[in-house]
């Protein structure tokens, strides 16, 4: 399985005035984070599990696409609540991401944006990253992995699917 980091950086072509950003790991354009931090996400999906609330919001980045080389690339904010009674830590997360051309990957890895979360009961945690899809519609769903600190016991909380679309397309 490939890192979701290392993937989205090998597909995104980086302009020249590229600087390395500080606002994540994920995508390493200075520019593209600010401007992707200003843009307001779609309806937004919502699921609890385990105490766990994930709700997501997605956004098409057009200026970031290029439909002549089939590359679509889109945002998703995530905010994570602990509706619990306990501390809990995020330390995995599992992608399925399909694309309406029928190619589906399945992306693993540690954290979310090189982080594990610690959240203890009211808390939340936010992020936000990206994917590129090769046509115009896509969706992704999805578990994190999280522990219960007070005595180490493992559990799964499921990612809403969500749909991501070319807003253009939708007429």
């Amino acid at each position: 399985m490939q890192s979701e980091n290392r993937f989205q950086r090998n597909q995104f072509e980086k302009p020249n005035n590229i600087k390395v950003c500080r606002r994540c790991i994920f995508v390493s354009c200075y520019d593209l984070c600010l401007s992707l931090s200003q843009q307001k996400h779609t309806a937004m999906t919502t699921q609890v599990t385990n105490d766990i609330k994930v709700s997501v919001e997605t956004k098409f980045q057009e200026l970031y696409s290029d439909p002549s080389k089939m590359y679509f690339l889109f945002t998703y904010k995530i905010k994570i609540e602990n509706t619990g009674d306990y501390d809990v830590q995020l330390l995995r997360r599992h992608w399925n991401i399909t694309d309406s051309i029928s190619e589906r990957r399945d992306v693993d890895g540690a954290g979310v944006v090189g982080q594990q979360p610690v959240l203890r009961p009211g808390e939340s945690y936010e992020y936000e990253s990206a994917c590129n899809l090769k046509s115009e519609f896509g969706k992704m769903k999805g578990n994190y992995t999280f522990e219960r600190l007070v005595d180490g016991a493992a559990f799964q909380v499921n990612i809403p699917e969500f749909k991501m679309s070319v807003p253009y397309r939708l007429n």
